[in-house]
Order: structure tokens, then sequence, then C-alpha cells
């Protein structure tokens, strides 16, 4: 059965510009295209909740790709829990997805519909490499059931790629303090235990340039780790990694030269910490929310990432 895809927006014109877009994209490669017939667009504001149903209930799956989700996000969530189509984003915003777990989970459950955030680079890649370098070292490590990962280490390496506007804006509305705050009686995002292996992934230690012995590199922290490890902390008793205790995210900025990437390692997270001490600046703010109201990415269709994922057990057996 062919599947059908629609595209969901405020403005036509600009949802046609879109979708002229994928097609060009998409005519690179001989292997893939899209049929007139198989795609739609509709019409549907996040200030509007009747239109929001209306493409709600004429899906089978919503994928929501508008942020910064604690503007926008929360009317998807909710015209596919009435509309009974199953939801997924590419939220990377933990305060906001907490906050939906709180007060839309229960009426999802009873509906019947699945809600899955965090679908997107925050934080596929960290939860695949962690279930499948888990996996390959229980099965492989020793007897069946007797070595349980206990150590989780991820570099990435990224080819290409950018922000995105709404993502920008998500920083921005962190460092103002426009983002959901926990309320008392919420439950914690990740179980109590696992606090302290969240902290350290993004410890200041974890500024000075590491020592990888699968790249052969010394790597730099992710500046995705704040979001990764709080998903990673929640998934790991759910998929049965239940003895992780230890846990680094780093990302390698270069190869084997400059002191086998030490000083390429120092100067990105050099650069981290100068970014972030100028964010805090409101005139650089201000000058950031100008430049975007007339940025805009439209993605990189030559972008790759690429993640090493090791796990170690207890005595320190890698996979």
């Amino acid at each position: 059965t062919p599947i059908r895809i629609g595209l969901a927006g405020r403005n036509r014109d600009k949802m046609e510009s879109i979708l002229k877009g994928i097609r060009a994209e998409l005519s690179a490669s001989p292997n893939l295209s899209i049929k007139d017939e198989n795609v739609s667009i509709m019409i549907a504001d996040a200030s509007d909740a009747e239109s929001m149903l209306t493409m709600a209930q004429s899906s089978r799956v919503v994928i929501s790709c508008a942020g910064p989700y604690s503007r926008y996000g929360e009317a998807a969530v909710v015209a596919c829990i009435a509309g009974k189509a199953h939801y997924v984003d590419i939220a990377g915003e933990i305060p906001w997805v907490s906050r939906m777990i709180s007060e839309h989970d229960n009426d999802a459950r009873r509906a019947g519909v699945c809600l899955l955030p965090l679908s997107g680079y925050d934080c596929v890649p960290s939860e695949l490499g962690m279930v499948l370098a888990g996996s390959a070292l229980e099965e492989f490590g020793g007897e069946k059931g007797a070595v349980k990962m206990e150590g989780l280490e991820l570099v990435y390496r990224n080819k290409g790629g950018a922000f995105p506007r709404g993502t920008l804006y998500t920083v921005l509305d962190g460092v103002e303090g426009n983002t959901p705050s926990r309320k008392e009686g919420d439950p914690r995002f990740y179980p109590r235990e696992y606090r302290s292996l969240a902290a350290e992934v993004t410890s200041p230690r974890t500024l000075i340039p590491q020592w990888s012995d699968a790249l052969g590199v010394y790597t730099g922290p992710n500046f995705m780790a704040g979001i990764n490890a709080p998903v990673l902390c929640r998934a790991a008793p759910t998929l049965g990694f239940d003895q992780l205790k230890r846990y680094s995210d780093r990302i390698a900025v270069a190869g084997v030269r400059n002191g086998r990437g030490w000083i390429p390692a120092q100067l990105y997270a050099t650069a981290l910490v100068v970014g972030g001490c100028a964010i805090l600046l409101a005139p650089v703010r201000w000058w950031m929310r100008k430049k975007l109201a007339t940025y805009s990415y439209g993605g990189d269709a030559d972008g790759i990432v690429f993640l090493t994922a090791t796990a170690v057990c207890g005595t320190g057996v890698p996979d």
C-alpha cells in the first residue's frame, strides 16, 4: 500500500516551496522519488485548534517539526490525542517533554495514542548506540546474563549540518527562563539514582580533552550531552541496562594530526565556553534574535552523523 504524505503548515505557498525543495533533493537519488498523487498539503495553525484537529484526524502518524516546542508544540500533542493519531517529534527540549508527559500521558494511553518525542538527532543516535553496544556486549561478552553493561562511551563525528532556527530560539528561550519548570508532584524525568550520572556527563571536567581509544584521537565535550544524558538515564533501566554507572558523551573535531586532535579539541571546548558566556549577555541575545528574523536553515543533504559507541562491563572489557 503506498504511503500517503501530507505537509501541514500555516502558509500554503511556503509548504509548496518546501515540497519543491524536497523533490529537488530526492531527484539526486535514482532510488527515491515522490509521486504527486501521494502528497497533499494541509493548512494547520498551532493557534487554531480546529485546524490542528482536522489535520490529526486525517492522519495515522503526525511528525511535528515546528519549534520551539515550548511555544508551539503542545497544540499538536493535544490534537493527536483527540484525533487518535500517533505523535512523533524532533524536540530536544527536556523540560517541555517532561511537562507533556505529566499533563498528557494518561490521556494518550486511554486514547491508544503513542507519543514519541525526542525522535531526531536528539536523541535517537545515542539511544541506538546504547542499545546496539550494550546488547552486543551482553550477547558476546560472556555467558548469557553474566555480563552487564556498566559503562558507555559515545563519540560523535559530524559532517555538515547546522542549527535550525527553532533550535536557536530554543537556546535563547532557555537562557531567558522561558521554558516549562518542574511542578511539585511531577514525576522525575529519570530515576533519582541516575542523577549523579547525568550530572557527570555535563560537569566542568568534560571541558578537558579526553583520549578515545576507539578512534585514536582526543575528544571534546558533545554540546548535545545535556540533552542526551537525561534521555539515556531514562531509557537505560527501561531497556534492561540497569547496571549503567559510567557514561561519557564526546565529539571528535579532528583527525590524528595536531597532537592527535588535542589542540582542536581544546579550541572547540574553549569556543563552547566563550559562546556560552556571550549568550548570557542581553545585547548578544538581542543581536541573535535580529539575525534569526531572516535566518533559515534549509537542511544539508550531504550531512552525516558518525557515532562510535563502546560498552564496557565491570571488568573493563569493551565491545
